[in-house]
């Protein structure tokens, strides 16, 4: 399917003009926003640019340029996901037109929409207004005037519900493979979800039977023990993973993904991988993408 209008016939001797975009959008999302600004809508083209000369020059967008401040200042993976995807609501809500446009009404509008039909509670509420005064304070550098008066208190804190010994034990029981494992480790050795996925094996210390977690909640390193009755099970898992490692490098992958480093060995690989492995390493709770059908 062509996009544009088509060129015009050619004349006698002469040769048919291209089409006026060659541009071949690869996903629907990116069809159906290319098809609006061939349209002439560049109110969205407008939405996505930041209104500043070194932006303007660079061509950057206004959520690459949140992405780039995030980094920059050195907020978490998941902080940076909630507050581009916070951003990106918030200017669709108000019909993709650019922040600088809207101001502390639009804010509330936004705020109250999340409060009446979305029945948001006190934190998801305060989370969506941290992005918005990123924003326009980091990004745009236009301070909201009485944004921070927009925030909500939390509610009350909540006893949380705790599962006994014998409850956990039965839970257990009814898990197999590396999801067993993995639970184990959260149980019985304190750790959280992404920490447990992200685990790599040159952090397991299985002498001292201790656990080393890199740069956990708040970018902060521990060490946690390692319960003696996982020790067995986590050898095992780990020579499967090695032997995955080494299947990986015969078909021409065998690498993951490192923040100073594009290449790694299988002491750095993850700990617990659990799919077919394709160009993406393995680790200690999910297994790397592969096209070799090998499983842990």
């Amino acid at each position: 399917m062509k996009h544009g209008r088509p060129g015009r016939q050619p004349e006698a001797g002469g040769q048919e003009d291209p089409p006026q975009s060659a541009f071949k959008p690869r996903s629907s999302s990116a069809q159906a926003a290319f098809n609006f600004v061939q349209r002439g809508g560049t109110r969205f083209a407008t939405a996505l640019s930041v209104a500043t000369p070194q932006n303007r020059a660079g061509g950057r967008s206004l959520l690459d340029e949140v992405r780039r401040i995030l980094r920059l200042q050195h907020y978490s993976a998941r902080t940076e996901q909630a507050y581009v995807g916070w951003i990106r609501r918030f200017v669709s809500f108000h019909g993709k037109r650019h922040p600088r446009e809207l101001g502390r009404p639009e804010v509330i509008a936004f705020l109250a929409m999340l409060a009446e039909q979305r029945q948001a509670s006190a934190s998801t509420h305060n989370q969506a207004l941290a992005a918005i005064l990123f924003l326009y304070e980091q990004v745009l550098h236009t301070p909201l005037a009485g944004g921070q008066r927009l925030a909500l208190r939390n509610h009350p804190t909540r006893v949380p519900t705790v599962l006994t010994p014998r409850e956990v034990e039965r839970l257990l029981a009814r898990m197999t493979g590396v999801p067993r494992l993995m639970a184990c480790l959260l149980y019985g050795a304190g750790l959280r979800l992404l920490e447990c996925a992200r685990l790599r094996i040159k952090d397991v210390d299985l002498e001292r039977r201790e656990l080393r977690i890199r740069d956990g909640k708040g970018g902060k390193d521990r060490l946690a023990p390692l319960p003696l009755a996982l020790v067995p099970e986590l050898e095992q898992h780990i020579e499967r993973v090695r032997l995955l490692h080494h299947a990986d490098l015969r078909n021409g992958s065998g690498f993951v993904a490192l923040p100073t480093s594009p290449s790694a060995s299988a002491a750095t690989r993850f700990a617990t991988p659990s799919q077919p492995t394709c160009s993406r390493a393995a680790t200690t709770s999910a297994p790397s993408r592969s096209c070799s059908g090998i499983t842990t």
